[in-house]
């Protein structure tokens, strides 16, 4: 059977039209497909973008502190040019850095300084409740919380303790019936305790600790580091910088202590921790401190915004593509609202004008 030559040509035409048209398909679902990947990598492993911000005042961690010889703690908070508690007298203590090389330094009176006890524990507490405790000799281990988030005494209220105007240092002060047995030229005894932080939002029995000698003088700087997770509205947008619900808050910490002989003031105290928050400013034209807060905000970096931007693009070229392959059938007016759309529209009735009958002078009426 034969085909007159435009039939020939009208039927290649098609063949090659519809082969495009499948390679346009594959090409389209490929890259959709590689597409949705990018985006769900991106949900699974978010960019960090990182943020400083200053503060006029940030939340003190929560502090868990265990010992043996321990039966009392004192918290007391001042700023950090004044002294580390409430007591009135000046004494003397001795710092050692290098073996028996030892150091006078005369402390400061304690009269700018208030207490904080209300935020630390009524009664001591089991140490077998932190997680990171159970392994170790526990035996007659006494642990004390200082949870800045609400006061443990309800008659305080409910305000949390923070760094702000007035309180850049937080002093714990650790206390025991036994006494140092130390001279001023020698330790002749030593004792140990351990020490964890926490945020707001944790739960202090799973606060990891850290071993330190006493007596001794220590120092822990803090910088409050919070972390915005994404969230749902981040696969369109891709999620900013601005504040989102939901921080997970850490510290960055730095720790040292220094041995001490002893503290002149009594021989029942072994130990002052001091709880410093790292490089605040103090801003000369609001007359106020102001603390460093170091934000992570994870970020989706491919959404669906830019999915839909992809493809439509690749569309764009596909089509292009096409008709320069093909070209383009004139235009046709009678599209989708034509033939569909508008054939809903009930017609407008036409008028009606009654058929009179012509009058003729030459009528006989």
């Amino acid at each position: 059977m034969s085909f007159p030559y435009a039939s020939r040509h009208d039927l290649t035409e098609r063949r090659i039209k519809y082969a495009t048209i499948v390679i346009i398909i594959l090409l389209v679902t490929t890259f959709g497909s590689w597409n949705i990947y990018r985006i769900v990598e991106a949900i699974n492993t978010p960019i960090v973008s990182l943020k400083s911000v200053l503060r006029p005042s940030i939340l003190v961690p929560g502090l868990v502190i265990c010992g043996k010889t321990l039966n009392k703690l004192e918290c007391y908070k001042s700023e950090f040019n004044y002294a580390d508690d409430d007591h009135t007298i000046v004494y003397t203590v001795f710092i050692t850095n290098f073996g028996d090389i030892f150091h006078k330094a005369n402390l400061f009176k304690f009269s700018k300084g208030s207490t904080c006890n209300e935020y630390l524990s009524n009664e001591t507490i089991n140490a077998a409740v932190f997680v990171n405790m159970l392994g170790r000799d526990l035996t007659n281990q006494l642990c004390y919380i200082l949870n800045p988030s609400r006061p443990f005494n309800k008659s305080f209220g409910v305000n949390p303790l923070v760094f702000d105007n007035s309180t850049q240092k937080i002093v714990i002060a650790l206390w025991s019936d036994e006494k140092t047995n130390n001279t001023k030229l020698n330790i002749t005894q030593d004792r140990w305790f351990t020490y964890g932080t926490f945020a707001e939002i944790e739960d202090p029995k799973y606060t990891k600790f850290q071993l330190v000698k006493m007596p001794s003088l220590s120092y822990l700087y803090v910088t409050r580091i919070e972390s915005y997770n994404v969230i749902e509205t981040d696969v369109i947008t891709g999620g900013g910088t601005g504040q989102k619900p939901g921080a997970m808050v850490q510290y960055d910490e730095k720790f040292t202590s220094f041995d001490l002989a002893g503290f002149a003031i009594s021989d029942h105290l072994w130990e002052l921790f001091r709880i410093i928050p790292s490089n605040y400013q103090n801003n000369t034209q609001l007359n106020l401190q102001e603390y460093p807060v170091n934000l992570r905000y994870f970020r989706v970096e491919f959404t669906f915004l830019q999915l839909a931007a992809n493809m439509g693009g690749f569309l764009s070229v596909l089509s292009a593509l096409y008709l320069t392959l093909f070209g383009s059938r004139k235009i046709n007016p009678w599209g989708i609202v034509q033939r569909y759309i508008l054939n809903i529209v009930p017609s407008i009735p036409e008028s009606y004008f009654p058929i009179t009958k012509p009058y003729s002078l030459c009528s006989d009426y």
